[in-house]
């Protein structure tokens, strides 16, 4: 120990600032990760939804189910059910999003249509 008033022993601060940097950066990755994930999982939320809403008018103007699956199909998704409700169809779609490395969800949209007057 140095006496009182002294000079103060050497302190060693070398490579902080890199392991600040290397946690900071590593928090920004993360971060980004998450926002990219849900921006990827909204965008899949309105394909399913443009799907449901194609494949549902599809079958009502044609009269069949054949349609609306094609329709589906056409818009990256897989339709689900497609049922004729009166003379409405209600049809269910759904739609593969990667949110990150081997990690995949599906998003489900519905949609009913009626034939055109």
């Amino acid at each position: 120990m140095g006496e009182p008033g002294g000079p103060r022993p050497a302190r060693c601060d070398r490579g902080t600032a890199a392991l600040v940097l290397t946690v900071m950066l590593g928090l920004v990755v993360i971060v980004a990760s998450a926002v990219l994930g849900v921006t990827r999982f909204a965008a899949a939320r309105g394909q399913a939804s443009t799907a449901a809403d194609l494949a549902a008018l599809s079958a009502a103007a044609s009269g069949d189910c054949e349609s609306a699956r094609r329709a589906a199909s056409m818009n990256a998704a897989v339709l689900r059910s497609c049922e004729a409700v009166g003379q409405d169809f209600e049809v269910s779609v759904e739609v593969e999003v990667v949110l990150a490395a081997r990690h995949t969800r599906s998003v489900t949209a519905f949609a009913r249509a009626g034939p055109p007057e």
